[in-house]
């Protein structure tokens, strides 16, 4: 909580230089201190603080720029923003908004790995169905000494068949499951993909929400040593989903 570095040497028992090998090596355990609720509640208004000091002030070339796009309407939300969500101050702000970003892809992901699945499940019940549509066709065809003749009059059903044991080939079908083990399977999947969703959704608007939020508290304070989002930060993957 420190505004700027502290020396080692000024630092008190617990934190002096021989207190920190102790526990670095194992020698001794640490036990954090306890902050006292004033101290946390002192805390937790530190960046409304901060960002109503600066308000107060000359305001300079950043709050201009942030005051030019943004209304007193966007400041509210800033500020009621912060203070709903218990955000401490800046670092807790950029933490809060890389774990959402990185929850929110994660997310993501998980519905285009659905998605993938539900096409080869689709795919599959059409080789499935066409497999056991031609099956009898291609019997025929065996016990008649894959005769020339036979296969010309029967090309299309043929075709259908072998690219079917293909495709089983390809995804290591040994058992055909049946084509209602794949519709429910399917069905519950769909369902999933729903629900996960609804939960990427919120987590895509609690993003955008932190990385928002974010950017106009660095425009307020103008801190030039702010750590900024790396460029991935909800850009990445934060489209649509389908």
């Amino acid at each position: 909580g420190e505004q700027r570095f502290k020396r080692l040497d000024s630092l008190n028992a617990p934190y002096n230089e021989a207190a920190l090998l102790a526990i670095l090596s194992g020698e001794k355990e640490y036990t954090p201190k306890q902050r006292s609720a004033t101290a946390q509640s002192a805390q937790r208004v530190n960046l409304l603080v901060n960002i109503q000091q600066k308000l107060r002030e000359g305001k300079g070339t950043g709050y201009e720029h942030w005051a030019a796009r943004f209304n007193s309407k966007e400041l509210a939300n800033t500020l009621n923003f912060i203070s709903e969500n218990g955000i401490t101050n800046f670092d807790d702000l950029v933490r809060r908004a890389e774990a959402a970003t990185v929850h929110a892809n994660e997310l993501l992901d998980s519905i285009r790995q659905m998605e993938n699945h539900l096409r080869e499940i689709k795919k599959l019940q059409t080789h499935i169905f066409d497999y056991l549509k031609t099956k009898e066709v291609f019997l025929a065809y065996k016990a008649s000494g894959y005769s020339r003749e036979f296969a010309t009059a029967h090309e299309r059903e043929l075709s259908l068949h072998k690219a079917a044991k293909a495709a089983f080939d390809a995804l290591g079908v040994e058992k055909l499951p049946t084509l209602q083990t794949l519709r429910n399977e399917y069905v519950a999947l769909l369902e999933k993909k729903k629900n996960a969703y609804q939960q990427y959704r919120q987590a895509r608007d609690e993003m955008r929400n932190l990385i928002r939020t974010q950017t106009n508290v660095e425009m307020i304070l103008e801190n030039d040593t702010a750590r900024k989002l790396p460029s991935k930060h909800g850009q990445r993957k934060t489209g649509s989903a389908r």
